[in-house]
């Protein structure tokens, strides 16, 4: 399972917080979530779905990340597993970490859909401002 053709091909593109165990890509997103050029007629794709694919087998469902991960750029095989919409629905209520997600250039530290704790330069200043927020706790 690991490391993943896309980690080996792509690694420059992520860095593990070690914290978290995490592996945030921290190249191309598009609303948030990481994607990657790739196949023959060079297409995006999302590397979360390519790894659950490679790792798992291939699906129809949802690529989705286990709680308490919730982390929209994190690509560790470890945190992903196919799910469907109600589940991934489900795990959105067990109390979930807040996710670092892309905003253009900089880093958003997200609680929900709708409520965020801020907007970050840095990688590095978004998950010095999540762990603060889970030290509040």
């Amino acid at each position: 399972m690991w490391p993943s053709s896309i980690h080996k091909k792509h690694w420059e593109k992520w860095v593990c917080e070690l914290s978290t165990g995490c592996h945030l890509w921290i190249a191309s997103t598009r609303s948030g979530r990481p994607r990657v050029w790739c196949g023959d007629n060079y297409k995006f794709f999302n590397p979360v779905r390519l790894i659950c694919t490679e790792s798992y087998g291939p699906s129809e469902l949802d690529a989705c990340h286990v709680p308490p991960c919730k982390n929209y750029l994190c690509i560790n095989p470890d945190h992903l597993y196919w799910g469907d919409s109600r589940t991934n629905e489900l795990d959105k209520g067990r109390g979930i970490a807040p996710c670092i997600s892309r905003a253009g250039s900089k880093f958003r530290v997200k609680i929900s859909w709708n409520n965020h704790i801020g907007v970050y330069s840095s990688l590095e200043e978004a998950v010095a401002a999540r762990d603060k927020y889970l030290e509040q706790l």
